[in-house]
């Protein structure tokens, strides 16, 4: 039986974390050595399009053309690299294997510092790549990284897209308008507004809150937040989450973007002082749920998977599960569970489809080693005008709430700038998914993604569907694109 899911547009990407469901692989391949030079033939040989192939680029750039011979083309030699290996971003790498012949590619494999996070590790491997022939890079890293990134890759002349977090320069957040801004981007996007994230997991909270407890008041019901305070683009989300539960519950206390100055019945797990994973989150969640015995329900919003299982194991510790419920923006781990017969207060996730959102990253590497387009001139319909890279003129003053520069408006309304750009941020449609209709989504994500060839869905044993029009992925470009933000 067909389910609706309501689909939420939301806006560029972040977190280091995927937002995105999928596969993943059987171990993650962090700590290889960084491969020697040469090129090599790619694994499952090149497929040659029916169709145009007399046609000088394909249909539009950074999207994928099935009836464009991407063969005429050299064979690009590529590679995935990660600041650190992890089972979320194996969904990534399968995608691009399962991309990389339809455009010709040679695609090398992921590759992570044998030690996690390192940044020295990873700028050393990052400028082997360079140095060793690869054509272009797709890069997941700690977004701090981003503007030594961009500037290795631009010295040895090697294209790069960055396919989860934006890549921004994060030490010079502003305030334009009204909209706090993490830092100038340095490269086009494909994502998510991560504030628009936590907002949408509050929501949906309150909404099962409203269907399964009714009658508890609001003085009984309680939020914790599990975030990481430290990245700018995972602590949107908590802060949308805030902002939700502020706004509809004025009585608690003002919304402040401080992660200390919260309203009543709101509570912080901040990751920050543990780590990105399960045992974190389960211990800081574990200490609130026992302090707190006035609450009756529990709304708990989530940033990524990790985090989402550590805090319904918490909740199930405290023998509370039918009384909180638990939400993420991700799903890969709640699959696991569902298919392995575990339900618990993880009962919903914001899912995208990876093969997609894969799709865009792999388009746009492509578009640039070929030279279809360059990072000033790609989706130039999702370029934002307010936040497409530029480098703005200040007022002087400090926003009391934010305490980031105020950026400076010239007499026309618009924004003074000193150096500009037009690096796009292309919007994904994302679903919520639950134990009820996360078998159809997923396999009808292996039909748009795969078509017939069943070769490669990654959901084979799910019930197949055959409605292409099933969920809809049409997205345009939201109209506060076309328009500056006012304070």
């Amino acid at each position: 039986m067909k389910k609706v899911l309501s689909i939420i547009l939301i806006l560029c990407m972040a977190a280091f974390l995927i937002a995105c469901g999928g596969k993943n692989a059987d171990t993650p391949s962090g700590g290889a050595e960084a491969p020697a030079g040469g090129a090599e033939t790619p694994a499952g040989g090149a497929e040659t399009p029916a169709g145009n192939a007399g046609a000088q680029w394909p249909a539009q750039a950074g999207i994928f053309d099935p009836d464009y011979d991407y063969s005429q083309h050299k064979t690009f030699k590529i590679a995935y690299l990660l600041t650190h290996a992890s089972p979320m971003f194996d969904t990534y790498d399968q995608g691009f294997k399962s991309w990389a012949p339809k455009l010709n590619l040679n695609y090398t494999g992921m590759w992570a510092p044998t030690v996690a996070n390192s940044a020295d590790e990873f700028l050393s491997g990052l400028e082997t790549y360079c140095s060793q022939g690869y054509d272009g890079l797709m890069i997941d890293i700690d977004p701090t990284l981003s503007p030594r990134v961009k500037q290795i890759c631009a010295e040895y002349g090697v294209p790069w897209v960055e396919c989860v977090a934006q890549a921004r320069d994060y030490s010079n957040p502003y305030l334009i308008g009204d909209q706090p801004i993490s830092g100038p981007l340095q490269n086009p996007s494909v994502g998510f507004n991560e504030k628009l994230i936590g907002s949408s997991m509050m929501y949906k909270l309150i909404e099962w809150k409203d269907a399964t407890y009714p009658d508890v008041p609001w003085d009984q019901v309680g939020v914790i937040a599990v975030g990481y305070s430290i990245v700018p683009v995972l602590n949107e989300r908590t802060l949308g989450a805030k902002q939700v539960w502020c706004q509809l519950h004025p009585e608690f206390g003002s919304y402040s973007p401080g992660n200390n100055d919260l309203p009543r019945n709101f509570w912080y797990a901040d990751g920050a002082s543990g780590g990105m994973d399960t045992t974190t989150a389960h211990t800081l969640v574990t200490q609130i749920l026992s302090s707190e015995s006035q609450i009756k329900v529990w709304l708990i919003p989530t940033t990524f998977d990790d985090y989402a299982m550590g805090a319904a194991n918490a909740v199930f510790g405290m023998d509370m599960t039918d009384i909180a419920c638990v939400v993420t923006n991700g799903g890969n781990q709640m699959v696991a569970q569902l298919d392995a017969g575990v339900e618990n207060a993880w009962r919903y996730s914001l899912m995208s489809v990876s093969s997609i959102y894969v799709n865009y990253c792999i388009n746009a590497l492509w578009a640039q080693m070929a030279g279809q387009a360059t990072i000033e001139d790609l989706w130039p319909e999702w370029v934002c005008i307010w936040d497409k890279g530029d480098v703005f003129e200040y007022t002087g003053e400090i926003d009391s709430m934010y305490n980031v520069p105020i950026v400076a408006f010239g007499a026309d309304g618009k924004p003074v700038t000193t150096a500009t750009h037009s690096y796009a941020s292309r919007l994904l449609p994302t679903f919520w998914i639950d134990k009820d209709n996360y078998k159809p989504f997923l396999a009808w994500c292996d039909l748009i993604s795969f078509g017939s060839d069943t070769s490669q869905y990654l959901y084979p044993s799910y019930p197949a569907v055959t409605d292409v029009n099933l969920y809809s992925l049409d997205l345009t470009p939201p109209d506060y694109y076309r328009a500056y933000p006012t304070s």
